[in-house]
This record gives structure tokens, sequence and C-alpha cells, in this order.
């Protein structure tokens, strides 16, 4: 019999149970378990304000930003960079994006996600991100402020703001007491 089991999924819609659902057990055995679901590895390309996404193989060069689909259903965001425009001064991460009728919250800012991406100078980081991993603004020399939404502070990687200075930290909503 089957011992461990990988199911392959072309399109996920976000939320559905697919480990537990009854098909699938009477097909595996209903004492297996699904060990790993391996989600949509195709990057998904929107304009600059999380617009008109769509799937693709190819890097589109109209399209600024590319997101990676993450294991718990969320998507981590970057510049693309066969993106052949140039960015805003001003870059406000949307808090989800919509492709194909499915909605997925942003919840990372990728690893060198906007290194060297000098022309920026604000950044607004919506309260759906938890995490801004390694070198995401390493570079970003033209970054002056910095926006938090919400309350809690995310997870920073290493050098996330590696030579920027004079960067002036806003937080929206701030808890009196809460340690930052």
């Amino acid at each position: 019999g089957l011992e461990d089991v990988t199911l392959h999924v072309d399109t996920y819609e976000v939320g559905k149970e697919i480990k537990n659902d009854p098909d699938w057990s009477e097909h595996i055995g209903a004492d297996k378990e699904i060990t790993k679901i391996d989600y949509p590895a195709t990057p998904i390309y929107s304009d600059i304000n999380g617009e008109n996404a769509e799937f693709s193989t190819d890097a589109p060069t109209d399209m600024p930003f590319v997101y990676t689909i993450l294991e718990d259903s969320t998507v981590s965001i970057a510049v693309n960079p066969a993106y052949e425009g140039e960015l805003p001064s001003e870059i406000i991460i949307p808090d989800s994006i919509t492709v194909d009728g499915v909605t997925y919250p942003v919840s990372t800012i990728g690893e060198d996600g906007f290194k060297d991406q000098t022309e920026i100078e604000s950044v607004i980081i919506p309260e759906t991100i938890d995490s801004i991993a390694d070198g995401a603004f390493e570079g970003c020399t033209g970054i002056e402020d910095i926006t938090l939404q919400g309350t809690d502070i995310p997870t920073l990687g290493e050098d996330v703001f590696e030579g920027l200075e004079d960067v002036t930290l806003h937080v929206d909503t701030y808890e009196v007491g809460k340690e930052i």
C-alpha cells in the first residue's frame, strides 16, 4: 500500500481542505493521509497597485511585482527583475492580490525583494505583512520613510535595511506599552 502521499496541485482554492476530503481518502486508503501538498510553482505578476494579477511562466516586462505562493496560501512579494519600467517613489505594498478568482493575502516581503531599488523614497507596509525577509530593502538608499500599518511589527530577517540612513519609521496603530 501507499506509505507517503504527495499531492501535486495545479490550481488551489484557498480555504479548501484537501487532506481530509472523503473523495481523496477512498482513493489513497482510509488509513492513509496526504503528507505533503505541492502548491502552484508558477509565479503571479501584477501592476503597481496589485491589480490585473496573472499567473505567468514568462516574466512580463510591464508588471512590476512578482508573487510566490507560500504553503499557508499567502504570498510573498518582490520586484519583478524583468520589469522595464521605473518604480514610483512611493511603494504601497498591497494587502492581497486576486488572480483567477482566488484572493491571496500578502504576508511576506521576499528575500532581496526590493534590493537596490534606489528610486524608492517611501514604503507603506500593510498589517498583513508578518515577515520581511533577508535583504528585502538592502541598498534602497533613497528610502526616507517606512510606514507600518497595524499593531504587530513584522519579523525581520538579516540585513533588511542595510545601507539605509536617516529613515523615519511610522507606526499607524501603536499599542501603549508595546515594545518595538
